[in-house]
């Protein structure tokens, strides 16, 4: 397995580490931030809580979750997590606010999911974003994830209430 430190521009993914709870709860501990995060996600987010997901994390507990490294600093997480389907797995990901609009999702996403078919072994990720989380879904649709038909879904274990969109993409829709 090659180590994480690929770089596409100024981003990298990386393993967490225990020196980084102060600054993963200081990202994690923003409304705005939480709004659309799981409600395994506490808010308010304390470093305890940071270095009680950054421990699940390194024990194998949490799936595979690296940080978001933007110019050497911590700027959130992104994440796969197994599914009841072999080779399926579940992407999600949070940027601190100073990060958002500057494109850093996109290609975090795009490293992860280069990562997800070529060390992880998946053939299908998906993801679900909150119907009004629109930048959450324009990242998504960047990165060739596909809107999965049907109505959203009435069950959201979001803070905010409202259904969730899935996404499914294929390894062989990017391989094409």
């Amino acid at each position: 397995m090659q180590d994480d430190t690929s770089v596409m521009n100024h981003i990298s993914l990386r393993p967490l580490t225990t020196a980084d709870a102060p600054r993963l709860a200081h990202l994690g501990n923003d409304s705005l931030v939480s709004r659309y995060l799981s409600e395994r996600f506490p808010y308010p987010y304390h470093p305890e809580d940071a270095i009680a997901f950054i421990t699940k994390v390194r024990s194998g507990e949490a799936g595979i979750v690296l940080g978001i490294i933007v110019n050497g600093q911590l700027a959130g997480t992104i994440g796969l997590e197994d599914t009841d389907v072999p080779q399926v797995k579940r992407i999600g990901y949070f940027l601190g606010r100073d990060y958002w609009g500057r494109g850093i999702a996109t290609q975090a996403v795009r490293l992860m999911v280069h990562k997800a078919f070529s060390e992880y072994g998946c053939r299908t990720l998906t993801a679900y974003t909150h119907a009004q989380n629109a930048a959450s879904a324009r990242v998504l649709e960047k990165n060739g994830f596909r809107q999965l038909p049907g109505p959203p879904s009435e069950s959201c274990s979001c803070r905010t209430p409202g259904p969730l969109v899935g996404y499914q993409l294929h390894k062989e829709e990017i391989e094409a």
